[in-house]
């Protein structure tokens, strides 16, 4: 892939392992993958997408973000790529992404906005759940459900001081 789009991959991981066995039956990927291009790329009047879906002839939900547009999402308060950066057995990427991409979201982000994001995404999802049964419940659904409530209950815990990260 790093070829044929002309892009170099710095980090990539399967979120499933969070919420489902590999083992299993119902065994669906959701590949996350952060990549950064050459500098003509991003000196172009004209750029290409900054978010990439992998068509895959598998089951599978295969996606990445350009740098830039992680690095402005996690100033804007989104944390999704710390979990990405996260995972354990990454696919694919360079050994210190991960604690690059960990180190600028301490220094330069506000967990106060880490913590808005999550309380904005779980007013969203819990009108998912409204009269739905408990067999038509996704695994991954309940997790964004569970997940966010839990880094609330986390940063109230805290007072909303500076968060912590597997770095």
């Amino acid at each position: 892939m790093e070829n044929e789009r002309n892009l170099r991959v710095l980090h990539a991981g399967d979120l499933s392992h969070l919420y489902l066995n590999k083992k299993s039956e119902d065994y669906y990927a959701n590949c996350r993958f952060i990549y950064i291009r050459s500098i003509e790329h991003y000196l172009s009047l004209f750029p290409a997408e900054d978010t990439l879906e992998v068509d895959v002839n598998t089951p599978a939900n295969v996606s990445g973000w350009d740098l830039k547009k992680t690095l402005i999402a996690l100033l804007k308060g989104n944390p999704e790529p710390l979990d990405w950066v996260q995972l354990k057995d990454p696919y694919a990427g360079h050994d210190e992404f991960p604690k690059s991409l960990v180190s600028f979201a301490l220094e330069y982000c506000d967990p106060v906005r880490f913590a808005l994001y999550h309380y904005n995404r779980l007013e969203r999802q819990k009108h998912r759940f409204d009269g739905v049964s408990l067999t038509e419940i996704v695994p991954e659904r309940l997790y964004d459900l569970i997940r966010s409530s839990l880094v609330l209950r986390w940063y109230n815990q805290n007072r909303y001081q500076a968060f912590r990260l597997h770095a």
